[in-house]
């Protein structure tokens, strides 16, 4: 359907290379000259947590209590490893790492874009979009897990959709290891495993036997990944862990009288702090001296209670809070109600095509071919279901997704000149 000979005369490696020092020009310029960066721990509210963790775990305290949950294990020990090897220069090394990496996602994005569309104008386009588009290199700079979190991704899913395609079980092995380490930076991804499992079950092979056994290997892949914290934590806390621990709170941040308000659902309440759950101060816990005092497993099923009797006690307001949460995560954007106008405007006027061409995308492809383009349908469920029942946060939803958007934002567009070319013969003719 589409020209795959643009850069014909370019090898894969040099194409490759090509894109690497593009993203590497633009992130360059993005920290340093648009962003004006100096290193510090202040430009992300989570920064200063692990840079305690790290220096506890250099230390020899290996407890990864975060305070409000147990945190997930990769990032704390990534700063370790680069303030074991930087010395007191860490805070410029790990940044400009994280940088390469983005840069190496950029790579595999576009080998990603390949598989699923094998088209080099619709790669290239992709890439190109994914290289300048502000929002999926916010965080490059910043001391925290969303870079490697969205680099890990981007690997893992393409050795899962090659593995699939080609029914080649060393990619699907390749894609449970990074996956492992993928949801051991950031949890949230753990919402996809399930999906993960149907997919190989369904989509790998012809022969249910060996799609099982397969399904069972990647689960093993994962599970064995998970003894090192899991089993620290089950010493230190009581509670084996899977990445982080924190289901609870989180169920209780996004489900509340000041998350409503803070989002604009309900009005304000006077004699109510609208900061206390972003604190993680629910207002029960906050009443109790000893909260602090307890155990994580317990602390979080303190969380866990008071979540559930909101819902229970408020099921009205539950709805339109959910309905709200379910219009941010199909906006692009920032959020309207935590930036100012002018920001959430361009925010939303950049993003817009992307997610119009981009769902439109998504759609055409399931349509020409559902079990090849199924994970990003199972990705977008996923993640719906955290960011509607437990977390909205925009940050989540622009390292976990709107990547991938930009890739189907670029098939969308190719497929919409394709018909437009041919309406335009028929008019014609």
């Amino acid at each position: 359907m589409y020209s795959k000979n643009r850069f014909k005369n370019l090898s894969q490696k040099e194409i490759y290379g090509l894109i690497f020092c593009s993203f590497l020009v633009v992130r360059l310029i993005f920290v340093f000259v648009l962003k004006s960066y100096f290193p510090q721990l202040e430009i992300f509210p989570d920064s200063e947590r692990y840079n305690m963790l790290s220096s506890q775990i250099m230390e020899g305290n290996f407890d990864l209590d975060g305070g409000t949950f147990l945190v997930a294990p990769v990032y704390p020990y990534f700063l370790t490893l680069i303030k074991m090897l930087f010395g007191e220069y860490w805070i410029w090394a790990a940044p400009m790492i994280q940088i390469g990496l983005s840069c190496l996602s950029g790579v595999y994005f576009y080998k990603l874009s390949k598989v699923l569309f094998e088209s080099e104008q619709i790669a290239i386009l992709g890439v190109l979009g994914y290289c300048f588009y502000p929002f999926t290199m916010w965080y490059v700079h910043s001391i925290s897990q969303e870079t490697i979190y969205q680099t890990l991704l981007i690997f893992s899913i393409y050795h899962f959709v090659v593995g699939l395609k080609n029914q080649k079980e060393k990619h699907l092995i390749f894609s449970a290891i990074l996956f492992s380490v993928c949801f051991l930076t950031k949890s949230i991804i753990l919402f996809y495993s399930p999906f993960i499992a149907i997919s190989i079950y369904l989509f790998f092979k012809k022969n249910w036997k060996q799609n099982l056994r397969m399904v069972i290997i990647y689960s093993f892949i994962c599970l064995v990944f998970t003894l090192p914290s899991g089993i620290n934590n089950l010493k230190t806390h009581g509670v084996y862990t899977i990445s982080s621990g924190g289901l609870g709170f989180f169920l209780s941040l996004s489900n509340n009288e000041n998350i409503g308000r803070s989002i604009g659902v309900f009005k304000y309440t006077k004699g109510l702090n609208e900061f206390d759950y972003t604190f993680g101060r629910p207002f029960e816990l906050k009443q109790d001296p000893n909260a602090k005092k307890y155990l994580p497993k317990e602390r979080d099923q303190l969380y866990m209670e008071e979540g559930k009797k909101w819902i229970m006690e408020n099921p009205k307001k539950l709805f339109f809070l959910s309905l709200t949460k379910v219009q941010k995560f199909l906006t692009p954007g920032f959020s309207i109600s935590h930036h100012p106008f002018n920001k959430w405007v361009i925010s939303f006027i950049l993003g817009l095509p992307i997610y119009f061409f981009g769902y439109f995308g998504i759609w055409k492809g399931l349509k020409a071919n559902f079990k090849l383009h199924s994970w990003i349908l199972f990705l977008i469920i996923s993640m719906s279901v955290f960011s509607i029942f437990f977390l909205n946060q925009s940050r989540f939803r622009v390292v976990t997704m709107e990547g991938f958007y930009l890739m189907y934002a670029a098939f969308g567009w190719f497929t919409f000149l394709e018909w437009a070319k041919k309406r335009r013969t028929k008019l014609i003719e």
